[in-house]
């Protein structure tokens, strides 16, 4: 019987929503939906969520700290056998490769950053549209926007030693052919210059 209630239920159920309405949704979330630049960074919240954006890529740079330990062999590898975390082993042995894709990720991880925090860098005096928007607590905004970046080129320059350094504007996919290693002694002179900012 209740075998039977929950059948004669799911039907009714069907049926009601098969009948039940009358017209088609009609519009095009692509048309509807699009923000372009120069419809962005037009308030406050919008600043303040660019702001939260760019301190997202933290949370993919937890693999400094283990690969730090593993390479001074303050802890080991892990894994059940030499292929288990073979880009961990590879640290662990000193032989990383380009391919390693724990240092593939945390490069990735650490420039996805500084180029967010480029762009709002790029439009700290006006939007997109060419537009002042002034609010209290930008300043600050932009200190934490500054301090992250030279975290981010902290990061890299202690990993990688000499790396690309950019800090006018958000690269695009065209700019990664062109960029070229500066020295660490340039890259540590902009992480003074963006705590000193911040």
């Amino acid at each position: 019987m209740k075998h039977n209630y929950i059948k004669i239920v799911s039907m009714v159920a069907l049926v009601a929503m098969l009948v039940s309405c009358q017209k088609w949704v009609d519009y095009n979330p692509r048309e509807d939906y699009k923000i372009t630049d120069l419809e962005y960074l037009k308030s406050e919240s919008d600043y303040r969520a660019l702001g939260v954006g760019t301190y997202s890529p933290l949370q993919w740079l937890n693999q400094v700290v283990p690969i730090g330990d593993i390479a001074s062999d303050n802890s080991v590898s892990g894994g059940e056998s030499a292929s288990d975390t073979k880009s961990l082993q590879d640290v662990d042995d000193f032989t990383t490769y380009p391919i390693n894709s724990t240092l593939s990720d945390l490069w990735q991880s650490a420039y996805e950053g500084i180029n967010r925090a480029n762009y709002m860098q790029q439009y700290k005096t006006a939007n997109p549209a060419g537009q002042t928007v002034n609010f209290a607590g930008k300043d600050a905004l932009y200190g934490e926007v500054y301090f992250l970046r030279a975290y981010y080129y902290f990061t890299l320059v202690k990993m990688f030693g000499d790396v690309p350094l950019f800090i006018d504007r958000r690269l695009t996919l065209a700019d990664s052919k062109a960029l070229t290693r500066a020295p660490k002694a340039d890259v540590y002179k902009q992480i003074e210059a963006d705590l000193t900012s911040a």
